[in-house]
């Protein structure tokens, strides 16, 4: 298991920028910017279509990602289905922001869903991978 002080910064991070992510996907979709860090929230505000794509683009990279192989050899119960992953990442940015404070349990870090969100925004528009 990963020491919290080696680990901490690099879950903060992916998880503030997971974030700000579909916070960018509610502003493309609704043109103004949204509210809150539950992940569950900010995805169940998105149209249906924008969800579409990002399932899509989620489920492709977890067919086809070495992490998501890595999982599927050492970890063959682990569920990282896209539902499953918001569920249990929902509050991650929120704890880990309060991580000194103690007592928030196990944390959940998955890059995919991340990575997933990053490659809609910049399938819808490309210019800004630049």
């Amino acid at each position: 298991m990963a020491d919290a002080a080696h680990i901490a910064p690099t879950v903060t991070l992916d998880s503030f920028a997971t974030e700000l992510y579909l916070k960018c996907l509610y502003a493309i979709d609704h043109g103004m910017p949204s509210r809150g860090h539950k992940y569950q929230e900010l995805f169940a505000a998105l149209k249906p279509g924008m969800q579409q794509a990002v399932r899509y683009v989620y489920n492709d990279f977890l067919a086809n990602h070495s992490v998501a192989e890595f999982m599927r050899r050492n970890e063959p119960t682990f569920i990282a289905g896209l539902d499953e992953c918001l569920r249990i990442s929902n509050e991650t940015f929120e704890s880990m922001r309060y991580l000194y404070e103690g007592g928030h349990g196990q944390q959940f870090y998955w890059p995919l869903l991340r990575l997933a969100l990053r490659k809609t925004i910049l399938s819808i528009n490309p210019n800004w991978a630049t």
